[in-house]
């Protein structure tokens, strides 16, 4: 495994989590929206599978902004039980 090959194989492809990271999920936050009653933000799933009533830990860095659970959980403007990575289509 040598040149660019190699470092591909050996960085990006063994994509690892520790066991406490075991079944989680990742999202990106994109955008918050504050609300009447609270703050709302808008996420992309990026990995596994986000569920209404998990328990999530939103991080700025390496300080916790939210430790909590889900209160609601939509897809657009539709109320969902949970949210999956988006798959695009490739294009040429």
């Amino acid at each position: 495994m040598d040149g660019w090959d190699g470092y591909v194989r050996k960085c990006i492809l063994p994509c690892e989590f520790p066991p406490e990271l075991a079944g989680a999920c990742f999202a990106q936050v994109r955008a918050v929206f504050s609300s009447s009653k609270r703050n709302v933000a808008g996420c992309m799933v990026t990995e596994g599978v986000l569920r209404k009533n998990a328990t999530i830990v939103v991080r700025r860095g390496k300080r916790v902004v939210f430790d909590g659970p889900i209160s609601s959980l939509r897809r657009v403007k539709e109320i969902v039980n949970e949210v999956r990575p988006v798959q695009l289509p490739l294009t040429e």
